[in-house]
């Protein structure tokens, strides 16, 4: 089993098993991961948690063997601005992944998964973002949650 798999195995695991967080002022429960290898030698894998608030993002990039981590927090507006993204940015909820037979690779698309839990239900969602169709919009929006 590959190391990527094996991550999204484990966080999964973690989601499953965290009991309901009450929400504060009415917020869901929130984990995205990020993951991009289409720059030359470079992955990137970006994680945000926000169990109740504040909310956290942990950015690792790897550049041919060398790991660099960063963590911060989010501020409320900008997570809700990042989470709103999802439904109002083009280039991200057209590439919501509807089909299961739909493969998409991090090395020429920008993967998404985001999980949810509110008092109604636990939501998860896959997103593929070709590459090549990431607008200016898209890349601005990425930049709530890429911070070097």
């Amino acid at each position: 089993m590959n190391k990527r798999i094996r991550n999204i195995m484990a966080l999964i695991l973690i989601w499953v098993s965290l009991p309901l967080v009450p929400a504060i002022d009415n917020q869901s429960t929130l984990i995205v991961q990020y993951m991009y290898d289409g720059e030359e030698d470079t992955k990137k894998k970006i994680v945000l948690t926000a169990f109740g608030r504040p909310a956290f993002v942990t950015v690792t990039v790897d550049r041919n063997g060398k790991v660099e981590k960063n963590t911060f927090e989010i501020s409320n507006e900008d997570l809700s601005k990042f989470w709103n993204g999802f439904s109002e940015i083009d280039a991200v909820s057209k590439s919501k992944i509807v089909d299961e037979s739909v493969v998409v690779d991090t090395e020429t698309h920008h993967v998404f998964m985001t999980m949810d839990r509110t008092s109604e239900g636990d939501n998860s969602s896959w997103y593929g973002i070709v590459k090549e169709e990431g607008s200016e919009e898209f890349l601005e929006w990425l930049s709530i949650i890429d911070k070097k």
